[in-house]
């Protein structure tokens, strides 16, 4: 049994492709280049202000300010424009596309199961195989170990061993392949995978100490609750957490 029809998809979907890639010139409406440029020509001046700003004054501080709350909300509403444009272009691709597209991953995922089960069973089969090699080679080395002491208790006693067991003599291992379906299948490997069961039970070395991020956050606002709103950024802070250095840090809102 074959995929059917693989021509006409991958045609089809060659297609989709290079349609999608010659749209793309139409959706210039979008945010046509000739209007970028006007705009950014009329913000330009705007932006050599903000670029040449000095502050060394409280005057020039208002005027820098004043530039910043003028200018960052024309930034804000291009941004909110862009963000809006693409979510409704990857609305509209993705409600086209996703639907036939996860249908196959489903469909290619009941398949996968079917298989996984199959060579789950296989493998299965296999290690019992090995565990009955193991079992058998194992009664067959005490057997062999049973049959030594026996001759080197005779020999002890001077009676003339009646089987002489050579020092050499062993049962060799035997060792069972994984199915051949399996192994021979070049796309499919077994590779080692891990999960943690204990975390407390690692050795010291296998595990790493992450931050209480919500802690560490509920204790500084606990903290800065105890200075006046007047000295923030002024007094020093007392640093009450090892390992953790608290600072002033400025927070400006420019509405």
């Amino acid at each position: 049994m074959s995929a059917t029809n693989v021509t006409q998809i991958v045609t089809t979907t060659n297609a989709l492709v290079d349609l999608a890639t010659t749209a793309i010139p139409t959706l210039q409406a979008l945010g046509e280049p000739t209007r970028v440029a006007a705009l950014r020509a009329a913000i330009q001046p705007n932006l050599d202000l903000l670029e040449a700003v000095v502050v060394q004054t409280d005057e020039q501080r208002a005027v820098a300010c004043a530039l910043i709350g003028a200018v960052k909300p024309m930034g804000d509403k291009l941004d909110e424009a862009r963000r809006k444009i693409n979510f409704a272009c990857k609305t509209e691709i993705d409600g086209r596309f996703l639907p036939l597209i996860n249908s196959i991953r489903t469909s290619v995922g009941v398949a996968q199961s079917a298989r996984r089960t199959y060579d789950d069973e296989q493998m299965a089969k296999a290690r019992e195989a090995q565990r009955l090699a193991d079992e058998q080679a194992a009664k067959e080395r005490a057997e062999l170990e049973r049959r030594r002491k026996i001759q080197q208790a005779a020999v002890e006693a001077g009676k003339q061993a009646i089987t002489v067991i050579p020092e050499d003599e062993t049962v060799k291992p035997t060792y069972i392949s994984a199915p051949a379906v399996i192994r021979e299948d070049s796309r499919m490997h077994y590779r080692l995978a891990y999960k943690i069961t204990a975390v407390d039970l690692l050795p010291e070395d296998y595990y790493t100490r992450v931050p209480n991020a919500m802690a560490i956050q509920t204790e500084m606002l606990a903290l800065e609750k105890t200075y006046d709103k007047g000295r923030k950024g002024l007094d020093d802070i007392e640093q009450i957490i090892p390992g953790i250095e608290f600072f002033w840090n400025q927070v400006y809102r420019d509405k």
